[in-house]
Parts: structure tokens; C-alpha cells; sequence
């Protein structure tokens, strides 16, 4: 006889007992050797916002400038206020960083930077008359950012034991276009326009729980954002580089001060 505690156990029993262990041990053998080990997490991507300049010239432009921060317009609008609301550093962070990067772009062309403005309307009048031109960017974009095809895997463990777990297909690219504008300060009316599409590739996803809810994004996702926006800023910045012409900005000037003569101001 076997005792375990204070009761007395037949031979049979135990053997039955040994039996369920030795399986429970087969289970949980089985569990280790099938389990995958945790992927470690994905290190948060750090955008750089950072655009090389062009030489400087030797002689300065007689152009003063005033620099008005990146504006937004038509899907624009709720693009911005959205990463406002969500406190989207990409996009804030984008945005100062495009300012900023004008500043010292148009400096390095030779031209007098005043500013930089929030808006035009946030500069004084004497602001306004101390400037050739105002320069913007007008942003018009989308982000892309869809949610779709929300379904429920279900997955049975060793032990027969379901679990449920919902999933979705996530995808963004954004898209839209950039407009550069130059404008007579006093008036407002628009010199010269240049237009850019800043349109991107889909990028896709795979979600899961609140992230099909559109309640919370994934790393990876937040990282791919954030790459969307690096090269965003990129491509504001190159173009920008390439329309801003000194002698055609020297002209344009001359345009300004005669709308100016002409509207009496």
C-alpha cells in the first residue's frame, strides 16, 4: 500500500495517477518544444527632419522675404487638425522642421528672411511693409489611412482550449499635393505658384484589437508614419530648393511693388 497524505492508495491507483502525470508531462513537453520564442520589440524609428543646404552665395539678394509657416487647405484642414487632437509628433514635428529648414534654405539663396509668420494674418502692417514677398507652403493632403476587412481568428491550443482574436487589414499612403505660393504682402494676392504631388505607395498592415478599432496603431505601423513623413519632408524641401530662383524672385518683386503702387497703399 502507498500513502499520499493521511489516505491509502491501491496499486492500481497509483499507476493510474503516474499514467496522468506522465501525460500532463508529454503536454507540457510538447508546449515548450512547439512554442516560439517572443520576437523581441521593434525599436521606435526616429525620423530625421533634416534637408542639406546649397552653398551660399557671396552677394546677398535685395529680396526680403517673409516666411509664413506651412498652411493647410482642402483634406489638409483635417489632416492637421487630427494630428493636433492626436498629438502626432511626425506631423507637428514635420511642420516646425519645414519651417525652420525654409528659413535657412532661403537665407543660404542669398535672400533677407523675415519671420518666420504663423500665418499672414498674424504679421503686423508695418511686417507686411517691410516685405517684398510672403512665401508659404499650402498643403492639401490625406493621409490614407484606412481600416478594413475586420474578421475573427479563432485558435485552438493543445489543451482544446479557444481563443478569438480580431483582426484587420491596415493600409495609409498619403497623398494630395503641395502648393508653393508667393504672394504680395499687403494685399494678399497670389505672385507665383508652383505645384508638387507628394502622393506615396500603399503601405499595408496587419492589425489586431484596438488597432481595428482605429483606437491605437502598432509599432511597426507608427514607425512606417513616420518614415511616410521623413520622405514627405524630403521631397517639400528638393522642390522648394529647385523653384526658388533669385532673379525670378528679384522680378517678382518688381511685380509686388507695383501692385503696391497701384492699390495705393
Amino acid at each position: 500500500m502507498f500513502w499520499f497524505g493521511s489516505h491509502p492508495t491501491s496499486p492500481r491507483s497509483v499507476a493510474t495517477m503516474l499514467v496522468l502525470l506522465a501525460s500532463a508531462s508529454l503536454l507540457i513537453t510538447m508546449g515548450c518544444a512547439t512554442a516560439r520564442p517572443a520576437a523581441p520589440p521593434t525599436p521606435p524609428y526616429q525620423p530625421s527632419y533634416r534637408y542639406s543646404l546649397p552653398p551660399s552665395p557671396k552677394d546677398r539678394v535685395d529680396v526680403t522675404v517673409g516666411l509664413v509657416a506651412p498652411q493647410f487647405t482642402g483634406a489638409g484642414e483635417a489632416y492637421w487638425e487630427q494630428s493636433k487632437r492626436d498629438h502626432d509628433t511626425f506631423v507637428i514635428r514635420m511642420r516646425q522642421s519645414l519651417t525652420s529648414s525654409l528659413e535657412e534654405l532661403l537665407s543660404s539663396k542669398g535672400f533677407t528672411v523675415a519671420g518666420p509668420y504663423d500665418d499672414i494674418d498674424s504679421m503686423t502692417f508695418p511686417e507686411k511693409k517691410g516685405a517684398d514677398l510672403v512665401l508659404y507652403p499650402l498643403m492639401n493632403i490625406d493621409s490614407g489611412y484606412t481600416v478594413g476587412n475586420v474578421r475573427v481568428e479563432r485558435d485552438v491550443d493543445l489543451l482544446g482550449n479557444v481563443s478569438a482574436t480580431t483582426i484587420c487589414d491596415v493600409s495609409f499612403a498619403p497623398s494630395g499635393a503641395v502648393q508653393f505660393v508667393a504672394a504680395e504682402p499687403l494685399s494678399g494676392e497670389k505672385m507665383w505658384i508652383k505645384k508638387v504631388d507628394i502622393t506615396q505607395p500603399i503601405r499595408s498592415f496587419r492589425g489586431t484589437g484596438k488597432v481595428c478599432q482605429k483606437q491605437g496603431v502598432t509599432q511597426d505601423i507608427r514607425n512606417a508614419w513616420g518614415q511616410a513623413h521623413e520622405a514627405l519632408f524630403q521631397t517639400i524641401m528638393k522642390n522648394i530648393d529647385r523653384y526658388v530662383n533669385t532673379e525670378e524672385f528679384v522680378m517678382l518683386k518688381q511685380q509686388a511693388r507695383e501692385l503696391r503702387d497701384k492699390k495705393a497703399y
